[in-house]
């Protein structure tokens, strides 16, 4: 049992260093070589695992914050908004691309906002997101269409 949580401990540990030094912008070489160093070459695969899962999983965070930002949201005619989520956004991504159109809506009051759908790949709970964004719209006195 004990070595269980030494294993466990040493995954974290080696999870901890990747995640660092993928923040630093240095690739796995400098992991595996420090833990050969130390005497534990058996653990260099771990290691080179646990750094490219930080670096998938910061690639993947980055994409869907890209696509939060820079999904469309443009005055199409005067009175109408057109904002149009773009791939999978998750749940922040998603919070981040209603706020920017709520923010858009605040500062040029269209008469209404239409949620164009087609290019969006709604995750679990992203149908409830938009409905509290249609609702918040609403209250707002903008009428909310979803295409």
């Amino acid at each position: 049992m004990a070595r269980a949580e030494d294993s466990n401990e040493i995954k974290t540990r080696i999870s901890v260093e990747a995640e660092r030094l993928v923040d630093a912008g240095a690739g796995p070489t400098a992991l595996v070589a420090s833990l050969v160093m130390e005497g534990s070459p058996d653990l260099a695969a771990l290691a080179a695992e646990r750094h490219y899962h930080a670096v998938t999983t910061r690639l993947a965070d980055e994409h869907r914050r890209v696509l939060a930002e820079r999904s469309p949201v443009f005055m199409y005619d005067p009175r109408t908004l057109i904002a149009a989520p773009v791939g999978l956004l998750e749940d922040e991504g998603l919070a981040r691309f209603c706020d920017r159109v709520l923010a858009e809506v605040a500062a040029i009051k269209p008469a209404r906002v239409v949620l164009v759908l087609q290019g969006f790949d709604p995750h679990e709970g992203a149908n409830a997101a938009l409905g509290v964004l249609a609702a918040e719209l609403t209250s707002h006195g903008v009428s909310v269409e979803r295409r």
